[in-house]
């Protein structure tokens, strides 16, 4: 019988059962892909269950936005501009008093980032489940497994540790404002920005810096060293949080989750044209090494991150 430890075993044990073949991004990637007639369209659904998902205090529009970019990240992480997307909920009698402010968080981001809410379905259920398909199309994917050697290791997102700091203080009793935790976790930012991008890899940071730099070595033979000056990187709010509750900056940088950001690698002349074009959204965390493993400060990171069972 079957008996996973964590997510990552639920995940290669139905992965022996997908197609592969047919999915041009290939296995274990953020989205799956497929060939139209003249680009590829990249699919991703998400799913938000209120009784793991949600920090206490969370308001229904926070909700219904932050499921609909949870989703569309990954999208764009693979290098397509989200263009659609249909949504299915499951709730009870209890929760039909937010509904109508659920949908106006699906509105909102629908609205803001230009992607076309084309429907959905409805279930009953003990639990508020919402279920996001997004999509969108691309003419380049990007794969996390295109690194190349003397590749940079770059981000692009908010700044590192600052949803990390903010799930510590709502579900973790750390001390620090509730209300720009409330803030941060109800008003995440998507990149659309990185889709200019001449990527080599990619991945969704959700699930941890740590793990995805990890998930971008992954069955090669590379390695990648972190600049020690990625704690410069770090959010202003979320270093002073790891002061007040005696917890490494670092900690919160690598072991997080939800960052919502992209790590990728490229070359070092698309690097330095895109910094010209973009500014601080864009900073250099490492570089490509032949030493496998990541490591920081001469020491090797462990590869661990954010873990529904854990």
């Amino acid at each position: 019988m079957f008996k996973p430890n964590n997510e990552k075993d639920l995940i290669k044990y139905y992965e022996r059962y997908v197609d592969n073949k047919n999915n041009l991004l290939g296995h274990d990637d953020d989205a799956v892909a497929i060939n139209l007639s003249d680009s590829k369209m990249v699919i991703n659904i998400d799913g938000w269950v209120e009784s793991t998902d949600r920090p206490n205090g969370m308001s229904p529009f926070g909700v219904g936005y932050r499921a609909v970019c949870n989703a569309a990240s990954d999208v764009i992480a693979k290098g397509a501009k989200p263009t659609g997307m249909i949504i299915s909920m499951t709730l009870d009698e209890k929760h039909w008093e937010q509904f109508e402010n659920i949908i106006d968080g699906f509105k909102a981001a629908s609205s803001k980032y230009n992607i076309s809410y084309l429907g959905g379905d409805t279930n009953k259920g003990k639990d508020l489940v919402i279920d996001v398909v997004v999509w969108g199309t691309s003419e380049k994917l990007v794969k996390r497994r295109g690194i190349k050697e003397n590749d940079l290791v770059c981000w692009i997102g908010d700044e590192l540790g600052r949803n990390a700091a903010a799930l510590g203080v709502l579900t973790k009793d750390w001390k620090g404002e509730k209300n720009i935790a409330l803030s941060i976790m109800e008003n995440p930012n998507l990149y659309l920005n990185f889709i200019e991008i001449n990527a080599n890899s990619s991945i969704d940071c959700s699930d941890g810096l740590a793990f995805s730099l990890y998930q971008l070595i992954k069955d090669t033979k590379y390695g990648i060293k972190i600049d020690n000056n990625i704690i410069d990187y770090g959010d202003e709010w979320a270093a002073k949080i790891s002061q007040i509750n005696d917890i490494e900056l670092s900690e919160l940088i690598f072991y997080g989750g939800e960052e919502l950001g992209i790590v990728f690698t490229c070359s070092s002349k698309t690097y330095e044209n895109m910094k010209k074009k973009h500014g601080r959204d864009i900073k250099l965390l490492g570089i490509v090494s032949n030493e496998k493993g990541v490591y920081y400060d001469g020491e090797k990171i462990q590869n661990k991150g954010w873990d529904h069972f854990n």
